[in-house]
Protein backbone atom coordinates (compact mmCIF):
# COMPACT_ATOMS: atom_id res chain seq x y z
CA UNK A 1 0.00 0.00 0.00
CA UNK A 2 1.25 3.29 -1.04
CA UNK A 3 2.16 6.15 1.37
CA UNK A 4 -0.66 8.29 0.01
CA UNK A 5 -3.10 5.60 0.71
CA UNK A 6 -2.03 6.09 4.43
CA UNK A 7 -2.08 9.72 4.61
CA UNK A 8 -5.51 9.54 2.89
CA UNK A 9 -6.67 6.74 5.47
CA UNK A 10 -5.81 9.42 8.73
CA UNK A 11 -7.08 12.27 7.17
CA UNK A 12 -10.17 11.00 6.37
CA UNK A 13 -10.58 9.10 9.89
CA UNK A 14 -10.91 12.45 11.67
CA UNK A 15 -13.98 13.12 11.03
CA UNK A 16 -15.91 9.90 12.26
CA UNK A 17 -13.95 9.36 15.16
CA UNK A 18 -14.77 11.58 17.29
CA UNK A 19 -18.35 13.40 16.85
CA UNK A 20 -18.44 16.94 18.23
CA UNK A 21 -21.77 15.99 19.93
CA UNK A 22 -20.63 12.21 21.59
CA UNK A 23 -21.46 12.17 25.11
CA UNK A 24 -17.52 11.51 26.04
CA UNK A 25 -16.69 15.13 24.48
CA UNK A 26 -18.12 16.32 27.42
CA UNK A 27 -15.42 16.48 29.51
CA UNK A 28 -11.96 18.10 29.87
CA UNK A 29 -9.18 16.73 26.94
CA UNK A 30 -5.94 16.34 28.63
CA UNK A 31 -4.51 15.92 25.21
CA UNK A 32 -5.78 19.05 23.91
CA UNK A 33 -4.25 20.68 27.01
CA UNK A 34 -0.44 19.33 26.42
CA UNK A 35 -0.38 16.13 28.30
CA UNK A 36 1.46 13.42 26.36
CA UNK A 37 0.54 9.78 27.40
CA UNK A 38 3.82 7.78 28.24
CA UNK A 39 4.29 4.06 27.39
CA UNK A 40 4.71 1.50 24.49
CA UNK A 41 2.01 1.48 21.95
CA UNK A 42 0.26 -1.77 22.23
CA UNK A 43 0.72 -1.99 26.36
CA UNK A 44 -1.24 -0.02 29.39
CA UNK A 45 0.42 4.00 29.69
CA UNK A 46 -0.23 6.77 31.68
CA UNK A 47 -1.15 10.31 31.44
CA UNK A 48 0.35 12.65 34.62
CA UNK A 49 -1.79 16.12 34.75
CA UNK A 50 -0.98 18.66 36.96
CA UNK A 51 -2.96 19.31 40.13
CA UNK A 52 -3.22 22.60 42.48
CA UNK A 53 -2.51 21.61 45.80
CA UNK A 54 -4.45 23.84 48.82
CA UNK A 55 -7.44 26.13 47.58
CA UNK A 56 -6.87 29.49 47.54
CA UNK A 57 -7.68 31.26 51.08
CA UNK A 58 -9.10 34.99 51.48
CA UNK A 59 -9.86 37.67 54.13
CA UNK A 60 -11.51 40.97 54.34
CA UNK A 61 -9.78 43.90 55.83
CA UNK A 62 -6.70 43.17 56.70
CA UNK A 63 -5.50 44.08 60.61
CA UNK A 64 -1.97 44.71 59.25
CA UNK A 65 1.06 44.08 56.98
CA UNK A 66 2.32 42.35 55.27
CA UNK A 67 -0.31 39.59 55.15
CA UNK A 68 0.37 36.70 56.06
CA UNK A 69 1.80 34.34 53.00
CA UNK A 70 0.13 30.91 51.93
CA UNK A 71 2.71 27.72 51.16
CA UNK A 72 1.37 25.74 48.39
CA UNK A 73 2.48 22.75 47.05
CA UNK A 74 1.28 21.73 43.44
CA UNK A 75 0.46 17.54 43.24
CA UNK A 76 0.41 15.51 39.97
CA UNK A 77 -2.65 13.42 39.13
CA UNK A 78 -2.03 10.21 37.18
CA UNK A 79 -4.44 7.94 35.63
CA UNK A 80 -3.80 4.68 33.33
CA UNK A 81 -4.17 4.87 29.60
CA UNK A 82 -5.00 1.91 27.29
CA UNK A 83 -3.95 1.63 23.33
CA UNK A 84 -6.99 0.82 21.32
CA UNK A 85 -6.74 -0.60 18.26
CA UNK A 86 -8.74 -2.40 15.75
CA UNK A 87 -7.47 -6.17 13.91
CA UNK A 88 -5.42 -5.67 10.88
CA UNK A 89 -7.84 -6.06 7.92
CA UNK A 90 -6.64 -6.94 4.19
CA UNK A 91 -7.17 -4.80 0.96
CA UNK A 92 -6.66 -6.92 -1.74
CA UNK A 93 -6.96 -3.47 -4.30
CA UNK A 94 -4.53 -0.74 -2.72
CA UNK A 95 -5.02 1.21 -6.28
CA UNK A 96 -8.56 1.14 -6.03
CA UNK A 97 -8.72 2.24 -2.48
CA UNK A 98 -6.86 4.85 -3.32
CA UNK A 99 -8.86 6.07 -6.17
CA UNK A 100 -12.30 5.54 -5.21
CA UNK A 101 -13.52 7.44 -2.26
CA UNK A 102 -16.42 5.64 -1.31
CA UNK A 103 -14.90 2.56 -0.62
CA UNK A 104 -12.09 4.74 1.47
CA UNK A 105 -14.73 6.27 3.58
CA UNK A 106 -16.57 3.11 4.16
CA UNK A 107 -13.53 0.85 5.53
CA UNK A 108 -12.30 4.24 7.26
CA UNK A 109 -15.69 4.61 9.19
CA UNK A 110 -15.81 0.94 10.18
CA UNK A 111 -12.41 1.18 11.87
CA UNK A 112 -13.92 4.81 13.37
CA UNK A 113 -16.75 3.24 14.94
CA UNK A 114 -14.93 0.55 16.63
CA UNK A 115 -12.59 3.08 18.02
CA UNK A 116 -15.29 5.28 18.96
CA UNK A 117 -17.15 2.40 21.09
CA UNK A 118 -14.39 1.84 22.53
CA UNK A 119 -13.57 4.94 23.93
CA UNK A 120 -16.97 5.29 24.89
CA UNK A 121 -16.58 2.50 27.05
CA UNK A 122 -13.03 3.65 28.65
CA UNK A 123 -14.74 6.84 29.50
CA UNK A 124 -17.58 5.10 31.12
CA UNK A 125 -15.68 2.65 33.08
CA UNK A 126 -13.31 5.61 34.35
CA UNK A 127 -16.41 8.08 35.36
CA UNK A 128 -18.70 5.92 36.78
CA UNK A 129 -18.57 6.65 40.55
CA UNK A 130 -17.97 4.48 43.20
CA UNK A 131 -18.59 6.02 46.74
CA UNK A 132 -21.75 5.02 48.67
CA UNK A 133 -22.92 8.69 48.73
CA UNK A 134 -23.27 9.21 45.10
CA UNK A 135 -24.93 6.15 44.10
CA UNK A 136 -28.87 6.33 44.38
CA UNK A 137 -31.66 3.71 43.74
CA UNK A 138 -33.96 4.27 41.57
CA UNK A 139 -37.86 4.61 43.87
CA UNK A 140 -40.57 3.88 41.32
CA UNK A 141 -43.67 2.19 42.35
CA UNK A 142 -44.09 0.40 38.96
CA UNK A 143 -41.46 -1.97 37.31
CA UNK A 144 -40.30 -3.66 34.58
CA UNK A 145 -37.79 -7.23 33.56
CA UNK A 146 -34.79 -7.31 34.67
CA UNK A 147 -33.84 -8.75 31.25
CA UNK A 148 -32.43 -5.95 29.26
CA UNK A 149 -29.55 -6.11 26.28
CA UNK A 150 -26.70 -5.50 28.80
CA UNK A 151 -27.93 -7.16 31.48
CA UNK A 152 -29.10 -10.40 29.81
CA UNK A 153 -29.18 -12.91 32.07
CA UNK A 154 -30.66 -10.52 34.79
CA UNK A 155 -34.11 -12.14 36.42
CA UNK A 156 -36.61 -10.46 38.29
CA UNK A 157 -38.46 -6.89 38.15
CA UNK A 158 -36.41 -3.15 38.60
CA UNK A 159 -37.67 -0.32 39.92
CA UNK A 160 -38.19 1.97 37.33
CA UNK A 161 -36.97 6.17 37.76
CA UNK A 162 -38.72 8.53 38.47
CA UNK A 163 -38.77 12.44 38.35
CA UNK A 164 -38.27 12.73 42.28
CA UNK A 165 -35.17 10.71 41.98
CA UNK A 166 -33.03 13.06 39.62
CA UNK A 167 -34.65 16.00 41.47
CA UNK A 168 -32.35 14.15 44.71
CA UNK A 169 -28.85 14.08 42.36
CA UNK A 170 -29.85 18.04 41.43
CA UNK A 171 -29.47 18.74 45.00
CA UNK A 172 -26.71 16.86 45.57
CA UNK A 173 -24.76 18.64 42.76
CA UNK A 174 -26.05 22.07 44.36
CA UNK A 175 -24.28 20.64 47.73
CA UNK A 176 -21.36 20.13 46.18
CA UNK A 177 -21.78 23.99 44.73
CA UNK A 178 -20.98 22.25 41.46
CA UNK A 179 -21.09 24.72 38.34
CA UNK A 180 -24.80 24.67 36.75
CA UNK A 181 -23.04 25.45 32.93
CA UNK A 182 -22.00 21.75 31.43
CA UNK A 183 -24.06 19.00 33.98
CA UNK A 184 -24.76 16.25 31.74
CA UNK A 185 -26.81 12.82 32.23
CA UNK A 186 -26.76 9.80 30.57
CA UNK A 187 -29.25 7.17 30.06
CA UNK A 188 -29.95 3.63 29.50
CA UNK A 189 -32.35 3.51 26.70
CA UNK A 190 -34.85 1.16 28.76
CA UNK A 191 -34.28 3.71 32.17
CA UNK A 192 -35.09 6.91 29.94
CA UNK A 193 -38.24 5.26 28.74
CA UNK A 194 -39.49 4.00 31.81
CA UNK A 195 -38.70 7.86 33.48
CA UNK A 196 -40.20 9.46 29.94
CA UNK A 197 -43.62 8.97 31.23
CA UNK A 198 -43.17 10.74 34.44
CA UNK A 199 -41.59 13.17 33.11
CA UNK A 200 -44.01 14.22 30.65
CA UNK A 201 -46.75 14.74 33.50
CA UNK A 202 -44.19 17.36 35.42
CA UNK A 203 -42.96 19.03 32.23
CA UNK A 204 -39.57 18.99 33.61
CA UNK A 205 -38.36 17.38 30.57
CA UNK A 206 -37.42 19.81 27.48
CA UNK A 207 -37.25 17.66 24.27
CA UNK A 208 -35.12 18.87 21.12
CA UNK A 209 -36.76 19.06 17.97
CA UNK A 210 -35.32 18.71 14.48
CA UNK A 211 -34.75 22.53 15.10
CA UNK A 212 -31.40 20.87 17.37
CA UNK A 213 -31.30 17.96 14.65
CA UNK A 214 -26.96 18.51 15.17
CA UNK A 215 -27.72 17.80 18.96
CA UNK A 216 -30.01 14.68 18.37
CA UNK A 217 -27.70 13.40 15.98
CA UNK A 218 -24.82 12.59 18.70
CA UNK A 219 -27.34 11.22 21.69
CA UNK A 220 -28.26 14.19 23.06
CA UNK A 221 -32.06 14.26 23.24
CA UNK A 222 -33.31 17.16 26.05
CA UNK A 223 -32.78 18.41 28.95
CA UNK A 224 -33.72 17.39 32.49
CA UNK A 225 -33.91 19.90 35.19
CA UNK A 226 -30.40 21.25 35.15
CA UNK A 227 -29.00 17.78 32.97
CA UNK A 228 -28.45 17.59 29.71
CA UNK A 229 -30.04 13.91 28.79
CA UNK A 230 -27.74 11.67 26.14
CA UNK A 231 -28.93 8.42 25.57
CA UNK A 232 -27.15 4.95 24.51
CA UNK A 233 -27.97 1.08 24.69
CA UNK A 234 -26.08 1.51 28.29
CA UNK A 235 -24.27 3.35 30.59
CA UNK A 236 -23.38 1.48 33.76
CA UNK A 237 -24.12 -1.65 35.04
CA UNK A 238 -23.66 -2.12 38.87
CA UNK A 239 -23.90 -5.26 41.40
CA UNK A 240 -26.87 -5.50 43.46
CA UNK A 241 -25.25 -5.26 46.86
CA UNK A 242 -25.94 -2.68 49.64
CA UNK A 243 -23.08 -0.63 48.07
CA UNK A 244 -23.51 -1.47 44.63
CA UNK A 245 -20.22 -2.09 42.87
CA UNK A 246 -19.58 -0.80 39.17
CA UNK A 247 -18.98 -3.87 36.49
CA UNK A 248 -16.44 -3.89 34.03
CA UNK A 249 -18.22 -3.13 30.36
CA UNK A 250 -15.05 -4.02 28.15
CA UNK A 251 -14.62 -7.44 29.73
CA UNK A 252 -18.81 -7.99 31.17
CA UNK A 253 -19.89 -11.04 32.74
CA UNK A 254 -23.55 -10.73 33.05
CA UNK A 255 -25.33 -11.67 36.31
CA UNK A 256 -29.22 -12.44 37.46
CA UNK A 257 -28.98 -9.23 39.91
CA UNK A 258 -27.48 -6.87 37.19
CA UNK A 259 -28.96 -3.56 37.47
CA UNK A 260 -28.40 -0.70 34.78
CA UNK A 261 -27.32 2.76 36.00
CA UNK A 262 -27.52 6.29 34.46
CA UNK A 263 -24.62 8.63 34.65
CA UNK A 264 -24.52 12.09 36.18
CA UNK A 265 -21.44 15.01 35.76
CA UNK A 266 -19.94 17.99 35.37
CA UNK A 267 -17.89 18.53 32.63
CA UNK A 268 -14.94 19.79 34.66
CA UNK A 269 -15.41 16.68 37.12
CA UNK A 270 -14.37 14.26 34.14
CA UNK A 271 -11.59 14.01 32.09
CA UNK A 272 -10.81 12.07 29.07
CA UNK A 273 -7.49 11.16 26.65
CA UNK A 274 -8.57 11.65 23.43
CA UNK A 275 -5.27 10.01 21.58
CA UNK A 276 -4.95 10.91 17.67
CA UNK A 277 -5.95 7.64 15.64
CA UNK A 278 -2.96 6.44 13.39
CA UNK A 279 -3.34 4.25 10.46
CA UNK A 280 -0.79 0.98 10.21
CA UNK A 281 -0.09 -0.90 7.26
CA UNK A 282 1.95 -3.95 5.98
CA UNK A 283 2.29 -4.11 2.32
CA UNK A 284 2.24 -7.67 0.28
CA UNK A 285 1.77 -9.80 2.86
CA UNK A 286 2.91 -12.93 1.81
CA UNK A 287 0.46 -14.93 3.90
CA UNK A 288 -2.65 -12.52 3.28
CA UNK A 289 -1.96 -12.28 -0.48
CA UNK A 290 -2.85 -8.40 0.20
CA UNK A 291 -1.98 -5.66 2.21
CA UNK A 292 -2.95 -5.15 5.89
CA UNK A 293 -4.42 -2.25 7.36
CA UNK A 294 -5.59 -1.30 10.77
CA UNK A 295 -5.70 1.42 13.28
CA UNK A 296 -4.95 2.28 17.01
CA UNK A 297 -4.76 5.41 19.68
CA UNK A 298 -4.22 5.85 23.19
CA UNK A 299 -7.92 6.80 25.04
CA UNK A 300 -8.55 6.62 28.94
CA UNK A 301 -10.63 8.86 31.08
CA UNK A 302 -10.94 9.50 34.91
CA UNK A 303 -12.82 11.54 37.75
CA UNK A 304 -11.16 15.21 38.10
CA UNK A 305 -11.21 14.93 41.60
CA UNK A 306 -10.29 12.22 44.51
CA UNK A 307 -13.29 12.76 46.68
CA UNK A 308 -15.46 12.18 43.16
CA UNK A 309 -17.44 14.90 43.83
CA UNK A 310 -19.77 16.43 40.70
CA UNK A 311 -20.25 12.73 39.39
CA UNK A 312 -23.02 10.54 40.73
CA UNK A 313 -25.28 7.56 39.38
CA UNK A 314 -28.69 6.26 39.41
CA UNK A 315 -28.95 2.18 39.47
CA UNK A 316 -31.83 0.57 39.25
CA UNK A 317 -33.27 -1.33 42.37
CA UNK A 318 -35.10 -4.22 42.78
CA UNK A 319 -38.86 -4.17 42.71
Amino acid sequence: MSQQVLKQFNRDVQKYIYPDNSFYKMSINDASGGATATGMEGTPGKVEIPQEGLPVEGGKNPESFPLPIDQNTDDVKEYPVNWLYTKPRRVADWIDMQTNYNRRQLSVQSHANKINDMMAIECLEAWVPTKADFILRTSGSTTRSGLTKKTSAGTGTRKQGKYEDVLKIMELFGEWDVEMEGRHSLWPSVMLADLYGDLKSSGAFVAYTDLQNALIKGGRIGKLLTFEVWTRSFAGVYTNDSTPIPKSLSKFVPAASDNHAALFWQESRVRRYEGTVKFFQTNQSAENQADLISSGCWSGGVKSRKDEAGVAALVQAHG
